[in-house]
């Protein structure tokens, strides 16, 4: 039996030699299928169902091999395991749980009871790869169990921070500690919107003038974000379930509460940045076929349409100020480099830089571009003058601070005058170290008195 994620459960034939697909994720309501469990008999078998691939939440499914039927046993929950005693066995947030199960009628019944708390459980990872919920626990087939101690992995720790020119920094107060990834400053420089990662991924705005934090979204996960042109809302990628799709919202909470749908499809879909005029919203997909894709949104027109095809990855797209010209990147050469092209003939990019470089963003008077180093630890700075001709200056380094890597989209801004940048620090993550390992002899007999099945 394989768990392979993203792509469903599959079973190895070993006489064959093949692989035979059981599950496939319906990618609108489902992130990954993991953690199979056989139950007895080996016609059925529980397995972990995961709506995100960050976060928590997560659910426990019972799957007919015969059939092929599906059903939902257990909410919050995975990576179960079936035990002789009659119970399924798993884990909710680090807290071993029980609950008596009928395996002819492949039901739970009664209710869940909590047995152990804070067993080492891969979740809340900042990582989607280490976030399958997977357990560090094992039970014998007479009854011991072994586990190790450490909980789930905590939120990240960040510090927000204003750095000028000359690479002085001012660090964000209100926002201290918060496990902030993407910030984006409203085009007046008056509100910063930012979104928050791990066991709540929300999209905030807080006004720089007064201090107040307005919160958005309140449900689902919420992901990269951008202003729209004039600054009365926000574009970001959200989703309830399933790969994210490009959702609206006003920034000063009016409207409906529900995030409005803008931008839909069949994959993941992160928002850039909208030109001056609001007309072209300019976004990444993230194909597993073609990789990272940049695309634009005509919103008149209500359609989008890809501005590169390509077969590598196209990512951190950014719209110059007068909205003709954008920089991105491209790993076509075998690494990240900067490129600039036109918007009116995007096919013909050229590139700016040889030595590597990231989320590029340009200066408020089109005349500079910024870029980071490969290891996300130094922002470059690079003359640029685009007509009659695309010309650039040497790059220099403006300044040593690291910040934290993310795909898809920048995570930082420049204030308006261009003086300053708003940057979210390395993320801070504490180690989760196993601190010790736990044996339970006899556990079959705990497990049958503090959650009885009824049978005798």
């Amino acid at each position: 039996m394989i768990g392979t994620g993203e792509d469903g459960l599959q079973l190895l034939d070993a006489p064959e030699r093949k692989l035979k697909r059981l599950t496939t994720p319906e990618r609108t309501k489902e992130a990954s299928h993991v953690l199979p469990w056989f139950l007895p008999g080996g016609k059925s078998l529980l397995f972990t169902v995961k709506p995100h691939l960050w976060g928590t939440h997560s659910r426990i499914e019972v799957l007919s091999l015969d059939t092929g039927r599906r059903k939902v046993l257990i909410e919050d929950g995975a990576d179960a395991r079936f035990v002789p005693t009659g119970h399924v066995v798993y884990l909710s947030e680090g807290t071993l749980m029980a609950w008596p199960f009928d395996t002819t009628k492949m039901e739970i019944r009664g209710q869940a009871t909590p047995l152990i708390q804070g067993i080492m459980q891969s979740l809340n990872a900042l990582s989607s790869g280490d976030n399958s919920g997977a357990g560090q626990f094992v039970v014998s087939g007479n009854g011991t169990l072994v586990y190790a101690s450490g909980g789930i992995f905590p939120d990240i720790e960040t510090h927000l921070s204003w750095v000028d020119r000359s690479g002085r920094i001012e660090l964000v107060t209100q926002l201290d500690k918060k496990p902030i990834i993407t910030v984006r400053l409203s085009p007046d420089g008056r509100y910063l919107a930012y979104r928050t990662t791990g066991k709540v991924a929300e999209v905030w705005v807080l006004d720089l003038v007064l201090g107040t934090t307005r919160r958005i979204t309140s449900e689902g996960r919420a992901m990269h974000l951008c202003w729209t042109h004039d600054g009365t809302g926000l574009s970001f990628a959200y989703s309830k379930a399933g790969d994210p799709k490009i959702f609206w919202k006003a920034a000063d909470g009016s409207g409906p509460m529900e995030p409005e749908p803008l931008v839909a499809g069949d994959n993941t879909l992160q928002p850039s940045c909208w030109s001056w005029d609001g007309k072209l919203l300019v976004f990444v997909e993230s194909n597993p076929a073609s990789k990272y894709n940049i695309w634009v949104y005509r919103k008149e027109e209500r359609q989008k349409s890809p501005l590169f095809n390509a077969d590598y990855n196209e990512e951190y797209p950014a719209l110059s100020p007068d909205g003709r010209w954008l920089a991105y990147c491209s790993d076509g050469t075998g690494r990240h480099e900067v490129h600039v092209t036109s918007m009116t003939n995007p096919a013909k990019g050229t590139p700016i830089t040889s030595d590597g470089g990231l989320a590029p963003l340009w200066a408020p008077d089109n005349r500079t571009i910024y870029y980071w180093n490969q290891d996300w630890t130094k922002l470059m700075a690079m003359e640029i003058t685009v007509e009659p001709n695309i010309s650039v200056g040497k790059p220099h380094q403006l300044f040593q601070f690291p910040t934290g890597s993310v795909s898809w989209v920048r995570s930082y801004d420049i204030s308006a005058d261009g003086s300053k940048f708003l940057i979210p620090g390395r993320a801070e993550i504490k180690p989760v170290e196993i601190i010790r390992l736990n044996l339970v002899q006899n556990w079959f007999e705990e497990l049958k008195q503090k959650v009885p099945t009824g049978k005798k």
